[in-house]
């Protein structure tokens, strides 16, 4: 049986910037804990056999951080041409020609029906505050010529790229304080093209396109703003977002689920799900074995939140692992078979030589590569979807099985963390 040497357990810890020593401890209280040795090592060993797979079919010659970062983006361009046409040339701008990406997403997904708030319910929320920058915008004086007029599920999309912080969290959301489990109802998920309408009023908010989807947990929808896809790495990520919202709303319309069943402390609980709120590093700091749950990527908004270095697991890459094996199924079943270069890389990365000096780190993370391509033509680096995915590969070395990680983090929510006892 493979034991984890100094060695690897300071290169993995360098890869996740966390402490050397602080990881060295939490493995080994892992490997006391679960009686499972040299994860790491199976880990890196792993990391190292895709790596040379990778590099030889990209026709890597020089393995520079320069050179491999160029093969890696070429190659995300020429799969994103290529899916572009494998999805039917899709314009978001046009709901006809998107139907093909939303269908294919869609059918990727097993998404069950869920808990969702109901839309009397919703609309009761807009009477109760009328949406003054959407009325404006839209011409209207009631909300309820508005909703006589527009599809609801599009105003409640629109409200979040309208509407001002301000007024989103001190008057709108401020009603969710009093929902109970009686405003919501099972139904199923919904992908939606907004109508073009919105695009005009819309561009405040999608200063970038890769903004033009997002979600709506609490409603079960996923909404699209119309927009032409004509940048390299934009079919690539806009379909993968899809995927991972998809995951995504049915994850939270699990956990709704199940705080519905006390009434006492749902609205509480749906508050901090839909805040997307994260423990305090120092919750890990117990004699107790703990992993934080982080729900968002930390990164995005401090890329040196303590959170990060310590131990934590991150539902965000659950979601965009599945996203990713559901690519690998998409390949599998359609004529576009190069498409599975890209399945299991989530985890995938590793330092390479800067010509001149020193070394920086790559990821062959899908989504961190087409967010490097679709908004900088690779120029600019994206490592945290490889980090998360790393800390919950780690985690799942030591609980391996189809499902643990997720059931272990939707079982410890509520409390922020996952407590491991021996």
């Amino acid at each position: 049986m493979a034991v984890d040497t100094p060695k690897t357990i300071s290169h993995v810890a360098r890869i996740l910037r966390t402490d050397e020593n602080a990881f060295t401890d939490l493995i080994k209280r892992m490997s006391a804990l679960t009686g499972r040795q040299g994860v790491l090592t199976e880990i890196e060993n792993e990391n190292s056999q895709k790596i040379e797979d990778l590099l030889k079919i990209l026709h890597v010659h020089e393995h520079t951080f320069e050179h491999i970062r160029e093969r890696l983006s070429q190659r995300l361009v020429g799969d994103d041409h290529a899916l572009y046409h494998a999805l039917g040339d899709p314009s978001l701008a046009s709901g006809r020609r998107a139907s093909t990406m939303v269908r294919e997403a869609v059918k990727l997904v097993s998404s069950p029906p869920g808990l969702f708030l109901k839309k009397s319910a919703a609309l009761k929320m807009l009477k109760a505050e009328p949406p003054p920058a959407t009325l404006t915008a839209l011409g209207y004086q009631t909300v309820d010529a508005l909703i006589a007029q527009e599809d609801w599920r599009e105003v409640f999309s629109a409200l979040r790229f309208i509407e001002s912080r301000e007024w989103m969290n001190e008057k709108f959301f401020k009603q969710y304080e009093a929902l109970t489990p009686d405003d919501f109802e099972q139904r199923g998920v919904e992908m939606i093209v907004l109508s073009s309408k919105w695009l005009t009023i819309a561009k405040k908010f999608i200063e970038k396109k890769y903004h033009n989807v997002s979600h709506l947990k609490e409603l079960g929808i996923i909404f699209v703003i119309p927009l032409e896809i004509d940048s390299p790495g934009e079919t690539m990520l806009i379909f993968s977002l899809m995927l991972h919202y998809l995951n995504e709303v049915h994850f939270y319309a699990r956990l709704i689920e199940r705080y519905a069943a006390d009434k006492a402390t749902f609205t509480a609980k749906l508050i901090s799900l839909l805040r997307g709120d994260v423990g305090e590093a120092s919750v890990v700091q117990s004699h107790k074995l703990r992993w934080l749950i982080v729900q968002r990527y930390l990164s995005k908004e401090n890329k040196n939140d303590p959170r990060l270095f310590v131990a934590h697991t991150n539902s965000e890459a659950i979601h965009w692992q599945k996203a990713e094996r559901a690519i690998g199924a998409f390949a599998e079943q359609s004529a576009f078979s190069d498409l599975v270069f890209w399945a299991g890389l989530g985890h995938i990365g590793d330092f390479f030589p800067i010509t001149g000096n020193g070394e920086d780190l790559i990821s062959f993370n899908i989504i961190d590569t087409a967010v490097a391509v679709a908004r900088s033509q690779g120029k600019m680096k994206y490592l945290y979807h490889h980090q998360e995915a790393l800390w919950n590969r780690i985690f799942a070395g030591f609980y391996p099985g189809p499902g643990q990680l997720e059931e272990y983090i939707v079982d410890n929510f509520d409390k922020g963390y996952i407590e491991l006892e021996g």
